[in-house]
Formats: C-alpha cells, sequence, structure tokens
C-alpha cells in the first residue's frame, strides 16, 4: 500500500530536478539478475537460518512472496531465500546485504532511495549508521509502505561500501530499493512545477 507523502515545494522541485554531477544512482534491486540471483547485491552474513549459499554470496531474488509487501516499481525483492510465502514463526535473525559504488569527490556527493523491509533495516554507509526503517526497529513495520532515505554525509573517494542490516522477527524477510520516486511524489513534483511556470506565465502578462 502507497502512503501519499505531502511534500514542500523546495523538496519537490529537489527530487523532480535535475541530478547534479555528485549525486549517486543506486541500482534498484532485482534489477540485474542472472540465475535467480541480483549481481548488485551480496549477502555477507545471514543468522535467519534462510540462506544456503555461499558467503558472501548473490542475494536470491524473491520469487514468491507475501501479499502484504509493497514491491516498487520496476524493482524485486531480494532475501535470504527465494521463497518467502511461509507463516512459521521461526527464522529470527538478522540479514547483512551489501552494494559498493566508487566516487572520485566525495565531498559533492549526496544519495537518495525508497527503501521497502520485512521487518526492520539498519543502513550503513563505510561502517557508520546513516539511516534506519522500522521505528527503533521494534514495531517491524517497514514493508507496509516506502520510506525515503537521503544520505549527505560519510562518503569516501575511492570504494564506497553500503550495508543493510535487515532485523527479522519472524517469518518472512526480505528487502526492496528503488532509486526511483513513487508515482505520487511524481505526480506532486508535476503539479509543483506546473504551478512554478503558470506564476512565471501570469507576471508575463502583467508586464
Amino acid at each position: 500500500m502507497k502512503q501519499l507523502r505531502i511534500l514542500g515545494l523546495a523538496g519537490i522541485l529537489s527530487i523532480a530536478g535535475v541530478a547534479s554531477a555528485g549525486t549517486i544512482t543506486l541500482p534498484g534491486t532485482g534489477q540485474n539478475v542472472s540465475g535467480g540471483l541480483d549481481q548488485n547485491y551480496q549477502i555477507i552474513s545471514d543468522t535467519t537460518g534462510l540462506y544456503t549459499g555461499t558467503l558472501p554470496g548473490d542475494a536470491p531474488v524473491v520469487t514468491a512472496q507475501p501479499a502484504v509487501w509493497d514491491t516498487l516499481a520496476g524493482t524485486q525483492w531480494i532475501g535470504p531465500a527465494a521463497n518467502e510465502y511461509f507463516t512459521g514463526s521461526s527464522f529470527v535473525g538478522t540479514t547483512v546485504y551489501q552494494t559498493t559504488f566508487s566516487l572520485t569527490n566525495p565531498s559533492s556527493a549526496s544519495l537518495s532511495f525508497y527503501v521497502v523491509v520485512d521487518n526492520a533495516v539498519n543502513i550503513y554507509l563505510n561502517g557508520t549508521e546513516v539511516a534506519n526503517v522500522g521505528a527503533g526497529n521494534n514495531q517491524y513495520q517497514g514493508f507496509w509502505a516506502p520510506s525515503l532515505i537521503s544520505i549527505g554525509s560519510n562518503f569516501i573517494s575511492g570504494t564506497n561500501v553500503l550495508k543493510f542490516e535487515v532485523l527479522n522477527g519472524g517469518n518472512a524477510t526480505g528487502l526492496d530499493i528503488s532509486n526511483a520516486p513513487e508515482p505520487s511524489t511524481l505526480y506532486l513534483a508535476g503539479v509543483a512545477l506546473a504551478a512554478v511556470g503558470l506564476l512565471r506565465f501570469r507576471k508575463r502578462r502583467a508586464a
């Protein structure tokens, strides 16, 4: 289920505007798949008991998932196992996913993306926690609607390591990431830009 976010005009224009040279494009999950595995995201540790591959290893793309999971447009969920459609109360634990990117000018870097997760996630950039989803990781409601993550610091020159520590309270677990705004955000951005254009047109006519 999507939640409509009410954004200020400045925030809308920032998201919808042309990306600056320092903006990083994070690959969405499930967009670079070979043999059922996401080539962009690796699992580096897992204590849920669901992952059966060799660590570190490319994350499986989820092919069977709970109906309550909100899948972001153009992406697929990844998880420690392809089949996440079960109702058992076991599988409590943590799965850590990792992706990397390179920078030559970290001082001007910025990174924004959407995430949905079952159940909660702590996000680390180069070893420092920079964000989390899941209300203190206690309510475990990260799979109902996407959260916007914006990172503007802790980048380094060279290879940067982005880790997602997914906490599972039982049953299914997985992660979904998108670098694109939600449709509702794009709609609001279009309305805002149209309003700006209308104001400029009225000013020209008044002059």
